[in-house]
């Protein structure tokens, strides 16, 4: 006679499967390789030969695929780098010279400002993935004030 097994779990039965483990929860976005991979990104050839209607309507098409990875997945539209280019780029940061930073103000003496002009330490806006949905408004390059980076 077979010894019967106890399950771990006392509600499940003997025809039930095993459930896959739960994905493992992340606070922060990675690389938007659906975007990548999908059939609207195209060549820049592809978008060449183009008529003006399936410029249209590819533009109108990518605008759809966009939003809704973006709303359905959190990834908004910028590449971002996967979790080991997080890692890697984090790893970099304690040895940058921040100090270079720094920049005397032209004609004020013993006046500094900071002025970042680095990418390292930029996987930490993956943290943030509305924040593409903020307004700027900067008047100095855009004629008509606030512009939303989604007006999508």
């Amino acid at each position: 006679m077979r010894s019967q097994r106890k399950s771990k779990n006392p509600s499940a039965t003997r025809n039930q499967k095993a459930l896959p483990p739960a994905p493992r929860l992340r606070w922060f976005y990675q690389k938007n390789n659906k975007l990548l991979v999908h059939p609207v990104n195209k060549t820049f050839e592809e978008v060449l030969w183009m008529t003006d209607r399936e410029f249209q309507d590819w533009i109108a098409e990518l605008r759809r695929v966009v939003v809704h990875i973006w709303d359905n997945d959190g990834i908004p539209p910028t590449v971002g780098r996967d979790e080991d280019e997080i890692i890697e780029q984090f790893e970099q940061i304690h040895s940058f010279p921040v100090s270079a930073f720094l920049k005397q103000q032209a004609g004020k003496p013993n006046q500094y400002a900071i002025r970042n002009t680095s990418t390292v330490g930029s996987a930490a806006n993956q943290w943030f993935p509305t924040m593409m949905a903020t307004k700027i408004n900067d008047t100095s390059n855009l004629k008509k004030g606030a512009y939303n980076l989604r007006p999508l």
